[in-house]
C-alpha cells in the first residue's frame, strides 16, 4: 500500500500535469510551428502569443506569467532558458519545451531570411545601351520569343542564375541554372558608362566569385565568366543595378560572411 501510496503522490509532478507536456509533445509541435509565418510573429501583440502560441501548444496555464512580462511577438523570438527562469516559470519540463520550441521557430526565421529576395530580374532588358548592338536590341525587341533571356534571383544568401530557353523553340534549348554563394564572394564593383557610340550610358554589377561557389541546381549549369585568376565573374547589366543597390549587395554579402564564422 505503502508502494501505491508513494506512486500516487508522484503523480502530482508527472508530466501528465504539466502544461504542454501531454503526450508526444516534443514531436507533435512541429507540424504547428511549421505553419507559423515568421514574419508575422514579430508584430504579434501579447494577446497573439497568447492565442497563437501557448494555446495551440498546450500552455495556457503560462498566459498570464506572458501577460504579467508583456511577452510580445519580438520578445518571444529573443527569449532565452535564463529568461524563463526570471518569469518564474518553474517547471522544468515546461522551460525545456518554450526553449524547443523558440530553437524551431529561430532557425525558420534564418531560413526565410536567407531565402528573402533582393531584386528579380531577367536580362537583356532596357535601352539600346544594355543590349551588346543595334541588331541584338531589334532581335529581342521585335522577336523575344526567339531568343534565349537570362533571369537573375538575388537573394540573402547568393546569385540564383537561370539561362531560359526560346519559347518557341524550348525543346531544343534546355533550361540551364547556377547559384553562387554570398560566402564565397570575392568582390563587387558597380560600373557605369557608355554603351553605345558613346552617346548611351548603362550601369551594371560585376560579382567576383570563388569558383568553388558555384552549385549545380539541376542536370545543367550555365558556366559564368571565369578570370584569368580561375575566379567567376557575374555581369548583371541591368537599369536596377544602380550604386544604391549595390550597398544592398554588399550588406547582404557581410551579413552572410558573419553567419559563416
Amino acid at each position: 500500500m505503502g508502494r501505491d501510496k508513494k506512486k500516487n503522490g508522484a503523480g502530482k509532478n508527472s508530466k501528465e500535469n504539466q502544461p504542454g507536456m501531454q503526450g508526444n509533445f516534443f514531436d507533435d509541435h512541429s507540424e504547428y510551428l511549421k505553419k507559423l509565418d515568421v514574419v508575422d510573429i514579430e508584430k504579434w501583440t501579447v494577446k497573439q502569443v497568447c492565442e497563437q502560441f501557448l494555446d495551440p501548444l498546450g500552455l495556457s496555464p503560462l498566459k498570464q506569467i506572458f501577460i504579467d512580462h508583456k511577452v510580445t511577438g519580438h520578445v518571444l523570438l529573443t527569449l532565452e532558458k535564463r529568461d524563463l527562469v526570471e518569469m518564474h516559470i518553474h517547471a522544468v519540463g515546461d522551460r525545456v519545451y518554450i526553449d524547443k520550441c523558440l530553437i524551431d521557430l529561430r532557425r525558420q526565421a534564418r531560413k526565410v531570411e536567407r531565402e528573402r529576395v533582393l531584386w528579380e530580374g531577367h536580362t537583356p532588358v532596357g535601352s539600346i545601351a544594355y543590349y551588346n548592338s543595334v541588331w541584338d536590341c531589334l532581335t529581342y525587341k521585335l522577336c523575344g520569343c526567339c531568343m534565349r533571356f537570362t533571369h537573375w534571383t538575388l537573394t540573402s544568401q547568393g546569385v540564383r542564375r537561370r539561362l531560359n530557353p526560346p519559347s518557341c523553340n524550348i525543346c531544343c534549348f534546355p533550361m540551364q541554372n547556377d547559384f553562387s554563394d554570398y560566402r564565397f564572394l570575392k568582390d563587387v564593383d558597380w560600373y557605369k558608362g557608355p554603351m553605345f557610340l558613346c552617346c548611351q550610358y548603362a550601369h551594371w554589377v560585376e560579382l567576383v566569385f570563388d569558383s568553388k561557389s558555384e552549385i549545380s541546381l539541376g542536370d545543367n549549369v550555365t558556366k559564368a565568366a571565369t578570370t584569368d585568376g580561375g575566379l567567376l565573374c557575374q555581369k548583371i547589366l541591368h537599369p536596377d543595378m544602380t550604386e544604391e543597390f549595390t550597398s544592398v549587395i554588399r550588406n547582404a554579402w557581410t551579413e552572410a560572411r558573419l553567419v559563416a564564422d
